[in-house]
């Protein structure tokens, strides 16, 4: 087990196009194919979070 499991706040996060439908991690909003997205740079596996849910986020939408 690694120290950044499930603590997204450590983890870097990249943008990019989804390669596979799934859920967003933050909001849990179903994601598909080809969506942006933004996942964790240095850990494999199928966790994404929505672009535009962190958007919101950000600003507080």
């Amino acid at each position: 087990m690694t120290p950044t499991l499930c603590n997204y706040e450590e983890q870097v996060w990249s943008p990019c196009l989804a390669r596979a439908s799934g859920r967003c991690a933050l909001s849990g909003k179903p994601i598909n194919l080809g969506d942006s997205v933004y996942r964790p740079r240095n850990r494999g596996g199928d966790s994404m979070i929505l672009g535009s849910e962190l958007v919101k986020t950000r600003t507080g939408t």
